[in-house]
């Protein structure tokens, strides 16, 4: 008996220290690979792949296999990429060597034994981004990523454990679109001043935070059983640059998430996450927090090599436990009914056509609200995108990407609803949740704000080892209206007169809210059902105030560990420019309920064009 235990024990120590490079966490969406993955698929060279990213280095270790397999399809630039991935991918995970000077190279010590491994390491991050038209707008932000990650006990259960501190300066104006702006330490910010900062987007100064990305993964069959939990750096459903349901420029959150792939020809992807917060803000005459839940489940049918569909729902739900949501293999349509219909439920279904060495070409459609026979109605709220990936011949792992992506009005948004379960706070006011589709003030989806849409074009190309280089160009259109000004009394409740309010209690607060009659395009303002028919008509670029604007985008980036294994840094620089101009359509004022004027020049910093010429770097210090 001791001796199967000392054998079991040695099998175990052995295998352990050969699965460092082997774990099935997953593999953030910004790393390069991903660009080799698109372009050989682009190509036909890979087939049938899930379009539910990110995928585990395990997965992602079998591909860079296959490609190197079919070498014959690749030029020799290419192979000496893939090969130089694979090794990354492989690891050189070291259990025995504790030398400060291979810490200092790889920014980490490997540990093994009982059947487990890890790696204690450190990962430094540091995005600096200016505005040269303005430099008090600039971006800084440089987190400090502790990790133990490894496979834990057994071979196919992986595992990040990690705290990430960071030194922000987080500002929207340097970037075209604030949708493109990614706020990080999302979980804590306090400044150097000693001050608790509730919103870090507008905050001037340097402030400190922390935050966490925890990970654990168990993974069986090769790969095509993965179940996996934790706070991800991005998760992307689509085809595209970004998903329309779910998007890797979301703001991160807690997640469980099942991928199964029982056939070649079928894979099944089911999550369920926790968004928002207990802090509630003022709605118009509620109290109205955020705190929500959000179900996902993808079907994708790959009817040959070529030839992809898929069907998918997405479902924002208020938190409480309910068994009809946390089942993934419910149709949410159908559970949202059976339990009162009380919840923002969407629907979509995408497809693709890949012909090998010319491109693949793709659709994606979701419907948030849909009325068959009236397009034109604010309550048909979809969204598409369409979009081809063609490979460049002749160069490494190059493409050029070409995409249009729709949002229309109120796409995204749902009225707070009113659960019995929410109470009431502290004034006796009910709470509502905002059952949108955003946490913590971004889109889950697609980052263009409603009544938006662009055209994307793109190159990108992996030249060399180590060297990522892309251009591209965005014409980003999106329409609103102005805000009227309403009174609030001091029952919460608003009024078109400030006389009226005053009766609630003696005093009135002027507030300025989207008119429910006219076409807006903010995330957090809803449909209002009870007047749709009452509506102003969709009609895109005429139906509001539009801002266009036009963004040239040109980054490079290189890896130097390619070069030279103790060079472990890794080093990008980027340029934007960017010009926004507004079309006001006549609508440069608007009637107040209570006989005044709203005009344009009241809410300037929200009409005001002009340009921007962003340099922006980024440097890190180890993976």
């Amino acid at each position: 008996m001791r001796k199967i235990v000392f054998y079991f024990a040695v099998i175990f120590f052995l295998c352990a220290s050969a699965l460092g490079a082997q774990t099935h966490i997953s593999v953030p969406l910004n790393h390069p690979v991903y660009q080799l993955i698109k372009q050989l698929e682009s190509r036909a060279v890979f087939t049938r792949l899930s379009q539910v990213r990110p995928y585990t280095r395990y997965q992602v270790r079998m591909l860079l296999e296959e490609a190197l397999a079919k070498d014959y399809l690749l030029s020799d630039t290419e192979i000496e990429i893939a090969k130089s991935m694979a090794e990354e991918f492989t690891g050189n995970f070291d259990a025995q060597d504790k030398h400060l000077s291979s810490a200092a190279q790889k920014g980490r010590f490997d540990f093994a034994g009982l059947g487990s491994t890890a790696s204690l390491g450190l990962t430094i991050e540091s995005w600096t981004k200016v505005d040269f038209n303005d430099l008090v707008n600039y971006y800084f932000s440089t987190p400090f990523n502790v990790y133990i990650r490894g496979d834990l006990f057994v071979p196919w259960l992986s595992y990040n454990a990690n705290v990430i501190l960071t030194f922000d300066r987080l500002r929207k104006e340097p970037f075209f679109h604030e949708g493109q702006f990614r706020p990080s330490g999302m979980g804590f910010h306090q400044s150097l001043k000693n001050d608790w900062i509730t919103d870090i987007f507008t905050y001037n100064d340097i402030a400190f935070g922390y935050d966490m990305r925890p990970e654990l993964t168990a993974s069986f069959n090769e790969g095509r059983t993965v179940f996996r939990t934790g706070i991800l750096q991005g998760i992307q459903a689509g085809h595209g640059t970004g998903g329309l349901v779910i998007s890797d420029t979301a703001t991160p959150f807690p997640s469980f998430e099942i991928n199964l792939r029982p056939f070649e020809w079928m894979n099944f992807y089911s999550l369920l996450g926790s968004l928002g917060n207990f802090s509630t803000d003022k709605q118009n005459s509620g109290e109205v927090q955020n705190q929500k839940m959000f179900s996902y489940h993808n079907l994708e049918f790959f009817m040959n090599d070529y030839v992809y569909f898929s069907f998918y729902e997405g479902l924002i739900w208020g938190k409480r436990f309910e068994f009809t949501y946390l089942n993934p293999f419910n149709i949410f349509m159908i559970a949202q009914n059976l339990t009162g219909d009380v919840d923002n439920m969407a629907i979509g279904f995408s497809g693709a056509i890949t012909v090998p060495y010319v491109g693949k070409m793709w659709f994606d459609v979701f419907f948030d609200e849909l009325v068959l026979n009236d397009f034109k109605s604010p309550r048909t709220e979809t969204a598409v995108q369409v979009g081809i990936n063609i490979p460049v011949p002749g160069l490494p792992f190059s493409s050029i990407t070409g995409q249009y992506t729709k949002i229309e009005p109120y796409t995204y948004t749902h009225y707070p609803q009113s659960y019995s379960i929410n109470g009431m706070n502290t004034g006796g006011k009910q709470i509502y949740t905002n059952t949108g589709f955003f946490n913590q003030g971004r889109n889950l989806g697609y980052y263009l704000k409603p009544n938006s849409d662009e055209i994307y074009l793109s190159f990108d190309a992996l030249p060399i080892p180590g060297m990522e280089l892309s251009a591209a160009y965005s014409l980003i259109r999106h329409g609103t209206n102005l805000k009227i000004k309403k009174w609030r009394g001091t029952d919460g409740k608003l009024y078109d007169k400030e006389d009226d309010a005053k009766k609630t209690g003696g005093s009135a607060t002027a507030v300025h809210i989207f008119n429910d009659y006219t076409i807006n395009g903010d995330i957090n303002t809803y449909l209002n059902y009870g007047v749709v028919g009452k509506m102003q008509r969709k009609d895109f670029l005429n139906d509001g105030i539009y801002d266009w604007t036009n963004a040239l985008r040109l980054w490079v980036s290189y890896d130097f560990a390619y070069l030279k294994p103790y060079l472990p840094f890794k080093i990008g620089v980027g340029y934007e420019f960017a010009h926004t101009f507004f079309i006001f359509n006549g609508r440069d004022s608007v009637k107040n309920p209570d006989g005044t004027t709203n005009t344009v020049a009241m809410f300037k910093n929200e009409f005001t064009g002009g340009f921007k010429n962003i340099f922006g770097i980024y440097v890190q210090i180890y993976q």
